[in-house]
């Protein structure tokens, strides 16, 4: 379920399109951002010395996939929660859950939702991967 949530998040973010940058500075096929890789490398230790490569899909995708679990375990596994702090962070969680989400977050959770088509379910990903593959503190 996780790699469908994931491929949903890269055609919503980018049109799959490694090298595509926004106009907030999201970079790759995921748009993370320089906050987002702070905020991985600050939960998954094994991270701390990946270099952020951000128009390499296979590191890009790992940061974004790594803060997309990140974001589900802070939302209890509410998909759509995690879909929102994914596009627009804490503060527009908080705007979501008052019932005043930002237009543009209530459509990237809509537009993820329809490709994905499981968002009414929870979703709880291992988030202890840095014991897993590459991510054990080799280098992608």
């Amino acid at each position: 379920m996780f790699k469908e949530l994931v491929a949903a998040v890269i055609i919503a973010e980018s049109g799959g399109d490694p090298s595509a940058l926004s106009p907030k500075n999201a970079k790759g096929l995921m748009q993370v951002t320089d906050i987002g890789v702070a905020e991985v490398r600050q939960q998954y230790w094994c991270m701390r010395n990946v270099p952020w490569k951000p128009y390499n899909p296979t590191v890009n995708r790992q940061f974004g996939e790594l803060l997309l679990k990140f974001y589900l375990s802070q939302t209890n596994g509410n998909i759509r929660e995690a879909l929102v702090l994914y596009n627009s962070g804490y503060v527009g969680l908080e705007k979501w859950r008052n019932g005043t989400p930002y237009a543009e977050t209530r459509a990237y959770v809509e537009h993820v939702c329809r490709k994905y088509g499981k968002c009414l379910d929870t979703l709880k990903p291992d988030i202890n991967v840095c014991k897993f593959g590459i991510l054990d503190g080799g280098t992608p």
